[in-house]
């Protein structure tokens, strides 16, 4: 669906893919290495409009790291790759409401999203079961829907 924003463009899931492509192409990114259980001490991320690089364990097949949404509504989290994803509040697996891709323009990059509604509270991401060791999997968080940051040139 089109909206307005503050500058009167309307913005359309077209322009939103386009968006997640400058960070997956540009960054900024921010690199950490998971741990391989929802048990373990999971590094933190928490940053919108950044590329999370996520390192998979050495030994394992899945990948946990502790994402914190600094506001509530609907999340889109673009991958990287292809693998099941689930954010866990507490032991509750959150409901998916869409999944799709890839994004226009940078189809290798951003292949798949999942559409999650989020409260503003921490979650535990998980990539897997059925990851690889030392893999790196890419994930973009965007709060859907709203783009009120500049880029360069935009």
């Amino acid at each position: 669906h089109d909206h307005d924003d503050e500058h009167n463009n309307v913005h359309d899931h077209g322009d939103e893919e386009e968006h997640v492509c400058i960070h997956f192409f540009q960054g900024p990114e921010v690199g950490i290495t998971a741990v391989d259980s929802t048990e373990g001490d999971a590094p933190e991320t928490f940053q919108e409009h950044t590329r999370i690089d996520v390192t998979v364990p050495e030994g394992a097949d899945t990948a946990v790291v502790l994402w914190t949404a600094e506001e509530e509504g609907e999340f889109v989290f673009w991958l990287s790759q292809d693998v099941p994803f689930t954010i866990l509040d507490g032991d509750t697996a959150l409901p998916l409401e869409e999944s799709g891709g890839p994004a226009l323009g940078c189809e290798e990059n951003a292949v798949i999203y999942h559409k999650f509604d989020i409260e503003e509270k921490a979650y535990m991401i998980q990539f897997g079961p059925t990851v690889t060791a030392g893999d790196t999997i890419q994930f973009v968080a965007e709060h859907a829907g709203e783009h009120d940051h500049d880029h360069d040139g935009e």
